[in-house]
């Protein structure tokens, strides 16, 4: 998938600022290393073909593991980050995941996605 996506790969990491400077903060600065640490923990603990799957892409697209895995999760780390490191929801698509339950009887689910990512990133 990384040889295949090299260029999109390249292209919106050049275009996205945030996610440069997200990944700066998290190689040069303490706090930043500890949230990044403990994102890749969860990760691996929880979704680990999603980790394997993003090594991959890491070494087909001669972007580092690390850059790869900040652009995954930058809106979620972005959160932590300091003022410096904006956040830009122009770049971000929403997910949302909703039950109805009757007692412990799960009774609908919808899960919804939408792509308001901008055209010039897809």
């Amino acid at each position: 998938i990384g040889n295949l996506t090299k260029s999109q790969i390249e292209t919106r990491w050049n275009k996205w600022d945030m996610v440069q400077n997200l990944y700066e903060w998290t190689q040069r600065n303490q706090t930043g290393k500890q949230i990044y640490n403990q994102f890749l923990s969860n990760n691996q603990a929880e979704f680990p073909q999603y980790i394997q799957e993003a090594k991959g892409v890491a070494a087909g697209s001669s972007f580092s593991f690390e850059q790869i895995f900040i652009m995954t999760c930058a809106d979620e780390m972005s959160y932590f980050a300091p003022k410096s490191v904006e956040y830009e929801p122009s770049l971000a698509c929403s997910d949302y995941q909703l039950q109805s339950r009757s007692g412990r009887e799960i009774t609908q689910s919808l899960i919804a996605h939408n792509e308001d990512n901008g055209f010039q990133n897809i």
